[in-house]
């Protein structure tokens, strides 16, 4: 492509594109009119316009088929309908796919081939609306910044970024820091749709996923810093996940009778200190036998410990045991 100061020395003076300038061409208004230029994507259709517009005919310089296609076609009205599907795609009622076919020109790895399957139109044709209308393709990185990002990236800041940036400057980010996926769903293309015969478990996995998913685009989109509900409900979920994995790591109470296993343990062995009359001995009784003898009484009414878990929490409380049990039982004997 010709470089831009030399596209704009040559649109003719007559021409309404550089009508301001032609009374009073300073050179203030000539750099005005170039910096301009540089930063406008449609700077193609309108240079091809302007001859058309005065009638006369392109410069030899010119050699783009792009541009030589267009202008016989506006001009003489020679058919192409390539050229016809460039400028109604620039015109289109609906706008879905026009900023569908832009976003897919700012990704690399799609040639023109393949954009022109996903929309329906040929790769001549899409050829022709980069040079005229988008053209990514031929200039500087820089260029590119300058359409998706006209304020710089501060933007993403501001309060009410979301609600108040335009359509296609969203999907132009969407599509540089996701890719097209995430334009297609942004602009009701595409859709993720749950199974209709999903069962109540899965239809809920599957929910939490479209608002685990649907908050991480907004964060990829750069509204990390705004009060988006959207951003809310991903953290709600995230909530209820993590709270789910806390409870999961809790090691699960054993149960009987409604009783813990543990308490149910520490109630049977504190019976030690209860000993019945029928197991009282002799003075010179050792400490062994009676400790013996109170834990097979004990034992024998002691509940049966079933395998179940039951994650539930025992409100009872239970008497601490005595540091030597077998103590206690001489003490009680030597009461009696």
């Amino acid at each position: 492509m010709q470089p831009i100061s030399h596209l704009i020395g040559l649109i003719p003076e007559e021409a309404a594109y550089r009508r301001h300038t032609a009374t009073a061409r300073s050179l203030e208004l000539e750099i005005e009119l170039v910096a301009q230029a540089h930063n406008d994507p449609a700077l193609g259709a309108k240079f091809i316009g302007a001859f058309v517009e005065v009638h006369q005919p392109l410069p030899a310089c010119i050699y783009e088929p792009g541009f030589l296609r267009a202008y016989g076609h506006r001009r003489f009205g020679a058919p192409d309908p390539d050229v016809e599907a460039a400028f109604a795609l620039e015109h289109d009622s609906s706008p879905a796919r026009r900023i569908l076919v832009r976003c897919m020109l700012l990704r690399e790895e799609y040639n023109y081939h393949d954009i022109g399957q996903r929309v329906g139109l040929s790769a001549e044709s899409l050829r022709i609306y980069q040079t005229l209308f988008w053209p990514v393709r031929d200039r500087a990185p820089a260029f590119v910044l300058s359409l998706v990002y006209p304020r710089s990236a501060q933007c993403e800041l501001e309060p009410g970024y979301a609600q108040n940036e335009t359509k296609e400057n969203l999907a132009y980010r969407m599509a540089l820091r996701i890719g097209i996926e995430a334009v297609e769903r942004y602009l009701g293309i595409k859709k993720d749709l749950m199974k209709n015969n999903s069962n109540i478990d899965e239809m809920a996995d599957a929910l939490a996923r479209q608002f685990l998913g649907n908050a991480r685009s907004l964060v990829e989109m750069g509204f990390i810093n705004q009060d988006l509900p959207g951003l809310k409900n991903g953290l709600a979920v995230l909530r209820i996940l993590n709270a789910g994995r806390r409870r999961q790591e809790i090691t699960p109470v054993r149960y009987a009778n409604g009783v813990s296993a543990a308490v149910a343990v520490s109630q049977a062995l504190s019976r030690l200190t209860d000993v019945p009359h029928s197991w009282r001995g002799s003075a010179g009784a050792t400490s062994a036998d009676a400790s013996d003898k109170g834990s097979a009484g004990t034992m024998e009414n002691m509940p049966e410990i079933s395998g179940e878990q039951v994650p539930m929490k025992s409100n009872k409380t239970v008497t601490p045991l005595a540091p030597q049990p077998e103590v206690e039982i001489v003490r009680l004997d030597a009461a009696a």
